[in-house]
């Protein structure tokens, strides 16, 4: 079976890390040549040969490594379930080890008591996944059997390419000959992952876990030759709401295919500096720096739109250079201003690019990271009585700075009288912690606030929030 796919050779592996894999010899002359017909064009071996042995995955999950072949590598057996973050913890001894290791990955299992489609959906998401975790480590090749089995092969029993199978031509698609940037383009509700090709790049997107309803609308620009695929090849229809494309996705990866390298490598520079700002009042000043990727070419004309949040006062949002040359870096510079009732954390920004580069146009959106933060911090936690009635709302507030603080904490509970707390010459790195009596009258569904404003110099605030239980 190696023999007859042995003309098949690019970054991507089919077939068992040993000739003796009763699935493979299973597979009938017609199905092979199906196999032979679909692959000849995308995928090839790099190198061919039989492991010396084959690490079994209570091997692998051991700090144990064999010694490669003669034929130069060694094999790692990954069940299907891995999650990409698992695959690599399991596989790193063996990639630092002396020799080459290919993982040999098991398709996850199809249950047939449950939703098909869904399960389908499931396994060639986790197959893209896992295939773009090792890429992004530096692996370039991969064992997947192609058995004749619709739960866990690449062919059903009647001969037909499986679900996986066209997941396997696309990620060999987009994988192949890039590498991996681990800069974002999109915001925590998009998980995502950056390859760079000389001339094209991918971005394979999915939603995140934790990150609401699905399917979740994803803004997309698409310029050119760009086009959202799914995992068996077809081109996924967006919608359009206000002027903006959207493409609506679910945990099962997409891929934003055919995007111009150097612009995406634009769209990657762009950084705030500093990247942290007070919960302060007053403005505060702020720039955004981009840099031009485009190799030897001159940006004619860059438009760059911030959209900061509706609360902030921002004195400019909007800047065009014109003339920017190879490696010289735009900034844009503003002043913010928060509202008194501003949270801590982190802001995730969208800022617009434009590019006008040798006559072409270029558009896209990036997101980046703005962390409010200041030099106090807040930790609420009720009391309760033995027969689990809270009793009192515990504020401890910390001095996390390098200087003496004297602020006020106003504490409103739902259906009770605003209470304030002085906190007086609370000195750097030390806390206090005060206590408001919670009543009857408290409201049981409602949510308690916490404002604390600092007394002259800085004027520092911070706002923290908790539901009663």
């Amino acid at each position: 079976t190696l023999e007859r796919l042995k003309t098949h050779v690019n970054k991507w592996l089919f077939g068992a890390p040993h000739a003796a894999d009763s699935n493979i010899q299973s597979l009938s002359p017609q199905i092979l040549e199906r196999l032979d017909d679909a692959v000849r064009s995308a995928i090839r071996f790099p190198e061919l040969g039989v492991p010396r042995s084959v690490l079994s995955t209570s091997q692998a999950a051991a700090p144990r490594v064999d010694q490669p072949s003669a034929f130069g590598f060694r094999v790692v057996q990954v069940p299907g379930a891995t999650p990409p973050a698992g695959l690599i913890s399991m596989l790193n001894p063996f990639l630092a080890a002396p020799g080459k290791t290919y993982p040999s990955l098991s398709l996850q299992p199809i249950p047939m008591h449950k939703d098909k489609w869904a399960a389908v959906r499931a396994q060639v998401g986790s197959l893209a996944k896992q295939l773009a975790a090792l890429r992004a480590v530096g692996v370039d090749c991969v064992f997947v059997s192609p058995m004749q089995n619709e739960v866990v092969g690449l062919v059903d029993e009647y001969g037909h390419p499986t679900a996986a199978f066209y997941a396997m031509l696309v990620m060999n698609r987009i994988l192949g000959g890039k590498t991996y940037d681990a800069r974002p383009v999109f915001g925590r509700e998009v998980a995502h992952m950056v390859f760079h090709g000389a001339t094209e790049s991918a971005v394979l997107f999915w939603q995140a876990e934790g990150s609401g309803a699905s399917p979740l609308r994803v803004p997309v620009s698409l310029d050119g030759d760009v086009r959202v695929l799914q995992l068996d090849g077809s081109e996924l229809k967006l919608s359009e709401d206000g002027g903006t494309r959207y493409a609506e996705v679910s945990d099962v990866p997409c891929v934003l295919l055919g995007v111009q390298s150097s612009f995406l490598q634009m769209q990657l520079s762009t950084v705030f500096a500093p990247l942290t700002i007070n919960c302060a009042e007053g403005r505060q000043r702020v720039q955004l720096e981009v840099t031009n990727t485009f190799t030897g070419s001159t940006v004619e004309t860059l438009d760059i739109r911030i959209m900061f949040p509706p609360e902030w006062s921002v004195t400019r949002t909007m800047r065009t250079v014109v003339q920017l040359a190879p490696g010289n870096t735009a900034t844009l510079v503003t002043e913010i201003a928060m509202p008194l009732r501003e949270t801590l954390g982190d802001k995730e920004i969208e800022i617009d690019l434009c590019a006008y580069v040798r006559g072409a146009k270029y558009v896209g959106r990036v997101v980046r990271k703005l962390t409010v933060a200041s030099e106090i911090d807040t930790a609420l936690e009720f009391d309760k009585d033995p027969a689990g009635n809270v009793t009192a709302l515990s504020i401890r507030v910390d001095n996390i700075g390098e200087r003496h603080i004297d602020a006020k904490v106003y504490v409103q509970i739902p259906g009770m009288p605003e209470r304030e707390i002085a906190v007086r010459s609370l000195a750097p790195r030390s806390f206090r912690v005060a206590k408001v009596p919670v009543s009857s009258q408290a409201d049981p569904q409602g949510e308690v606030t916490v404002h604390l404003v600092e007394e002259g110099g800085r004027r520092l605030f911070l706002n923290d929030r908790i539901r009663l239980p």
